[in-house]
């Protein structure tokens, strides 16, 4: 819910990083942004009931990932740098699974900004149990 909330609150920033990097007409890139702060709403709203693999302990629902212990991957295209991003990162985050994502090369500012975003939300660095 954090972050839908600061992409609300920063949608003419956001916009503005997607018009200066590639060109992206204001109102296409505001719509954009808002699209995401739906999806991360979605899946914040909705994740309790998604998925079968919550287990409730002291009244709260714990989520354990879905998939095995490797990370869903992904590259994305620049045409929409950050609905690529949210669409695959919402509900990911919301099963308990990371992502690895290597963003488009042309839209370096956006990138960096979805990740502000992300740590601004409350989303810690990955720490693999691995090592």
């Amino acid at each position: 819910m954090r972050a839908a909330e600061i992409l609300e609150k920063e949608k003419d920033e956001c916009a503005h990083l997607m018009t200066l990097e590639m060109g992206k007409p204001l109102k296409a890139a505001v719509g954009e942004v808002m699209k995401c702060a739906t999806g991360c709403r979605y899946y914040a709203e909705n994740a309790r009931n998604s998925w079968p693999t919550k287990l409730w302990k002291r009244g709260e629902a714990q989520f354990y990932p879905l998939s095995s212990d490797w990370p869903y991957s992904g590259h994305h295209a620049l045409e929409l740098p950050f609905w690529q991003v949210f669409r695959f990162a919402a509900p990911a985050l919301m099963a308990g699974n990371v992502g690895l994502l290597k963003h488009a090369s042309n839209v370096p500012q956006c990138a960096l900004k979805i990740e502000d975003i992300f740590r601004r939300a409350g989303f810690a660095e990955a720490h693999s149990k691995r090592c």
